[in-house]
């Protein structure tokens, strides 16, 4: 499986952590927040990187 890291806009604090993990939650992907670099590292294919990207902008985020 690879690595793809998200770059999230707009993600400074754990309430915005939170945001963010319910929406990956709910699309059952391999991740692992980091608040301090802004960043959501996911683990899978290309579907389940699509899945992330799609949640976190669902949740009100930007991803770069």
């Amino acid at each position: 499986m690879k690595k793809h890291i998200l770059f999230v806009d707009g993600m400074n604090c754990q309430h915005c952590v939170k945001k963010v993990s319910d929406a990956l939650d709910q699309e059952n992907v391999d991740y692992e927040v980091k608040l301090e670099q802004g960043t959501v590292i996911v683990t899978g294919d290309n579907d389940a990187i699509r899945a992330s990207k799609n949640a976190i902008i669902k949740a009100g985020y930007q991803v770069k």
